[in-house]
């Protein structure tokens, strides 16, 4: 999976979103609310809080019931393990997420791998950014 700036991965159980891309690194920064109490986190800045990495140290984050819900997504309340925002609709299974499009007549389904997938996904299908509160 291609990386882009904005992608979310996962280094030592934080997430990171990256900010550059360089041939041998990437430059990625986290938000200290994840880790830091309120009044600590305030005292951030972006600079704080970036590193670089090489390719291999990050991690794609899978797709889980949480991460969906800080993308804006729903539970569908009689079916378990489906989420919907617009025309999306994923289904987390046993052995992996499917990604389901509807739209009029149409209906497209696709396998996902991880977050940054599903990033890139939405951002080519919808032409905007996917929001991930983290």
């Amino acid at each position: 999976n291609e990386l882009r700036i904005g992608n979310i991965l996962e280094f030592d159980r934080i997430f990171w979103k990256v900010d550059e891309i360089l041939k041998t690194k990437i430059i990625a920064y986290y938000n200290p609310y994840q880790i830091y109490s309120d009044d600590e986190a305030k005292e951030f800045n972006k600079s704080d809080t970036t590193e670089e990495f090489s390719y291999g140290d990050l991690q794609p984050v899978p797709i889980c019931k949480e991460i969906l819900l800080k993308c804006g997504f729903l539970e569908v309340g009689f079916y378990k393990n489906v989420y919907h925002k617009d025309d999306f609709r994923i289904i987390i299974g046993d052995i992996g997420c499917v990604l389901q499009i509807s739209k009029d007549e149409c209906c497209i389904e696709l396998e996902l791998h991880s977050l940054h997938h599903f990033q890139n996904l939405y951002f080519a299908l919808t032409g905007t950014e996917l929001e991930v509160k983290l």
